[in-house]
C-alpha cells in the first residue's frame, strides 16, 4: 500500500494538468490540422495497432488513455485486498 501511495503521489503531478488541459489540447490540435496540411497529412497516416482507428480519432483515444487508467488502480487495489492477508 506504501508503494501505491507514493507512487500516486507522483503521479497526481503529473494526472492533474494533463487531465484538467485534455480537451483544450483536442481543440488546439484540430485548429492546427485545419491550418497546416502537412500535421494534417502526418496525423491521418498515424494508425492503430489494430487498425481499426485512424488519424485524429486515434489521436484522441491515446490521449484518454491515461484518464481510463485511475479507475483500473482502484480495482487492481481491489483485487489484491482480496488476495492478501489482513
Amino acid at each position: 500500500a506504501t508503494l501505491f501511495t507514493n507512487f500516486c503521489k507522483q503521479c497526481q503531478s503529473v494526472y492533474s494538468p494533463f487531465l484538467n488541459n485534455m480537451s483544450q489540447a483536442a481543440v488546439v490540435l484540430k485548429r492546427l490540422m485545419e491550418g497546416n496540411e502537412d500535421l494534417s497529412i502526418a496525423v491521418n497516416k498515424i494508425t492503430s495497432p489494430s487498425g481499426l482507428t485512424s488519424g485524429l480519432k486515434y489521436l484522441n483515444e491515446l490521449m484518454i488513455t491515461p484518464m481510463q487508467r485511475i479507475p483500473r488502480y482502484e480495482l487492481l487495489l481491489k483485487e489484491l485486498l482480496k488476495c492478501s492477508s489482513e
